[in-house]
């Protein structure tokens, strides 16, 4: 990844951290004036100005897809409606630092939930996440120390808990959804419908009477609302799209500690020594299910931002076990590549291109554009691999794009969104002409370097040329195609 890439992605998952971390604290003296309708309520009418404002500023705003309106409305009745008001409610009887530790008890809802409903492999690793995250629970409801006969702190700790368990289940839809556009793109969607949702309920309850609208409460009303809510979610999406998806849910760990040591800090919440434990364990299982290499939906509490991959572009980044091809496989490969991208995109309705897919939020028709403007710089693969070989220890050539791989795919699918299909296709046929001239042109003993290229693909040249320019811009068309299927014999993204 280029270094450029990650540093924006650590600053975004440092925002997301600290903005989120203080939202709970914040949220606990918003409570002292409103009740937890009209603090969801207000938050959601913020958030909603705010996440607009922010997709019209990316140039982003478009209708939901039909085939996404399945998971906005759960995700608004589930996460947006539901976690919200019962975390709210709780927080308001609970101390700030329980009620992060009880709602970010999700992952482990989630891992069971995801091999029950996704099949997921319930490994030896996630078990033993699942019970060290419930002996956190057992640390904090510890008869000993837990008043059980107290019926409202009793009924504050349940609200929370069933939140957690109703985010739980938002996160699997999420996973198992087949999305058209994106989670980010929904987002202002979601909270729209919310609003609606919410401010009829809330105005029935009567408008509240004993706030004082001082500038101090009407900022942290703003707060909840443009920066914990609609800036923490785009830098969520950001960080996830820039960072391994380990270091960004390891990194999200440490909002429950930024919570509980500002509420120690500022509301005066005591740091029992119960709650560094319960702390300890809960994130101790998140960070044991995070680090399953297994696959699978895992218990990633980023989900909600997570950028969702077909199988086809999940054979692209999953080259390991992959013999390399031979010059001849890889040309034939390159031909063959060619010609299933042109009748795939020909045979489509013109308005199945102008459907939200999933990278950056590009639809159909910036995704062609994508195909065709990075064509080009296929060979220079071929000159990477003409690099002088480095020592044995040290890392394979490679050359990077200006910026980033990101900002120069940006740059270049802006310039060519607006072109018609066949213009679009002409040139990733012109483009793919060079590409098979210069592997033909190439030394045969070139194509058994090792290199890695400016998206991180490491192999020999042959292999790593095959994964880019053949299963990457397959997997490209194909999830414009809406086709899922697998390599089979036959199939050019598969060679061995």
């Amino acid at each position: 990844m280029p270094s450029s890439a990650r540093r924006q992605g650590i600053a975004a998952l440092l925002i997301v951290v600290s903005a989120w971390g203080l939202t709970w604290p914040i949220n606990k003296v918003i409570l002292g004036s409103l009740s937890p309708l009209w603090a969801v309520t207000l938050r959601s009418a913020i958030a909603t100005v705010a996440l607009f404002a922010l997709t019209a500023w990316r140039g982003r705003i478009a209708w939901p897809p039909a085939g996404d309106l399945p998971v906005l409305v759960s995700i608004t009745l589930l996460h947006m409606v539901g976690f919200n008001l019962l975390a709210n409610w709780g927080l308001g009887l609970v101390p700030t630092g329980r009620t992060v530790v009880l709602a970010y008890t999700t992952p482990l809802w989630v891992t069971p939930g995801a091999a029950l409903f996704l099949h997921d492999p319930l490994t030896a690793r996630r078990v033993v996440g699942v019970l060290v995250g419930l002996a956190g629970l057992v640390t904090l409801f510890n008869p000993l120390t837990f008043d059980w006969s107290d019926r409202t702190v009793v009924w504050g700790n349940l609200a929370i808990l069933a939140g957690a368990l109703l985010w739980a289940a938002s996160i699997l839809h999420i996973r198992a959804h087949r999305w058209r556009s994106t989670p980010f793109a929904l987002m202002p969607w979601e909270t729209l419908l919310a609003t609606l949702l919410l401010a009829p309920i809330a105005l029935a309850t009567g408008a509240p009477t004993e706030v004082t609208w001082s500038p101090s409460f009407t900022l942290l009303l703003l707060y909840l609302g443009i920066v914990g809510t609609a800036v923490t979610y785009w830098a969520a999406a950001t960080a996830s799209r820039l960072l391994p998806a380990v270091t960004t849910s390891l990194g999200l760990l440490a909002t429950p500690v930024v919570s509980a040591v500002t509420a120690a800090l500022w509301l005066g919440e005591p740091l029992t020594l119960q709650l560094l434990v319960a702390i300890a364990l809960g994130l101790g299982a998140v960070a044991i299910g995070a680090t399953d290499r297994s696959g699978g939906a895992g218990a990633r509490l980023d989900s909600p931002s997570a950028w969702p991959h077909s199988p086809a572009m999940a054979d692209y980044h999953a080259a390991a076990d992959i013999p390399a091809p031979s010059k001849a496989e890889l040309l034939r490969a390159l031909r063959s590549s060619r010609d299933e991208v042109v009748a795939l995109i020909s045979a489509l309705p013109p308005a199945a291109l102008e459907e939200g897919r999933y990278e950056s939020g590009w639809n159909g028709r910036q995704i062609l554009a994508h195909i065709a403007s990075i064509e080009w710089s296929y060979p220079r693969l071929i000159d990477i691999a003409r690099t002088p070989p480095a020592a044995e220890a040290a890392a394979p050539p490679t050359r990077e794009m200006k910026g980033g791989n990101d900002s120069y795919n940006d740059r270049q699918v802006a310039k060519r969104e607006h072109l018609p299909v066949a213009e679009l296709l002409a040139e990733f046929e012109k483009n793919r002409a060079a590409t098979i001239q210069a592997v033909e042109a190439a030394d045969e003993a070139l194509f058994a370097r090792r290199i890695r290229s400016a998206g991180g693909v490491v192999g020999p040249l042959a292999l790593v040329f095959h994964q880019i320019a053949v299963a990457h811009v397959l997997g490209h068309a194909r999830d414009i195609a809406g086709r899922d299927a697998r390599p089979a014999a036959g199939d050019p993204t598969h060679h061995g």
